[in-house]
């Protein structure tokens, strides 16, 4: 179930958007739930709750939209922001923040159903292997189907598929926790999706034509991981 918050001074702004965001997902029989505040401060009040969603108005007296924005982008890098504003122009402050989209007022349902469609591809809310991954220009998704297998780079990963590889700022700690239970650490350095796995061969497995090294200290946990995804898909 998505988390939505929506936040806007104007009552009639923020419950005309309600009935569009509500209409949308009952059109497609998805439930989701849904906050309304209106303020920025309100809104950082109650951040503890995670969002997967969040409409926000630029211009507000209390807390502006961008300046809240801020403050919940240093705590959840993958909250999806849409702004709200009068003026189309203010929008391009929303790149600062890694901003999905915008709606201007009034605001128009056509619109807020491309942004929610454009979402929820962003999220993967309808695929649960698409997940979402962060690098120098922002944040990207990527279907963990078409993973190969995943690699340290320094500091940072390497995510190869089998068209390319993509640098990301993560650890192979934290794709561990968003990858499904098809992947495997086979080595310190290492993350292998298992249903790209063609054999193992001497202390390499090969993965989509490419060797990836199988540590000998997991090398009998791999193959029981291999067992139980071969039982998985008969």
């Amino acid at each position: 179930m998505l988390r939505i918050a929506i936040v806007d001074d104007e009552q009639s702004e923020r419950e005309r958007l309600k009935r569009f965001v509500e209409r949308y997902f009952r059109e497609r029989g998805e439930d989701v739930c849904l906050s309304l505040y209106d303020d920025g401060a309100a809104l950082l009040q109650a951040a503890s709750e995670a969002l997967d969603l969040l409409f926000l108005d630029i211009r507000m007296e209390q807390v502006d939209g961008l300046s809240a924005a801020r403050q919940i982008r240093m705590a959840d890098e993958e909250v999806q922001i849409v702004f709200i504003t009068n003026m189309a122009q203010y929008a391009i402050d929303g790149y600062s923040v890694s901003a999905l989209d915008f709606l201007v007022k009034p605001i128009d349902e056509e619109r807020t159903a491309r942004v929610l469609e454009k979402a929820e591809k962003r999220l993967g809310s309808r695929n649960p292997e698409m997940i979402s991954v962060r690098n120098s220009e922002g944040f990207f998704v990527v279907d963990a189907k078409d993973i190969l297998y995943i690699e340290t780079d320094g500091r940072h990963l390497l995510l190869h598929t089998a068209a390319a590889g993509m640098r990301c700022h993560e650890t192979l700690q934290s794709m561990e926790e968003k990858l499904p239970g098809h992947f495997f650490r086979c080595h310190n350095a290492f993350l292998v999706n298992l249903w790209k796995v063609e054999h193992v061969k001497g202390g390499d497995i090969v993965a989509g034509g490419r060797k990836v090294p199988l540590s000998k200290h997991r090398r009998r946990e791999f193959m029981q991981a291999m067992t139980r995804i071969v039982k998985e898909r008969l």
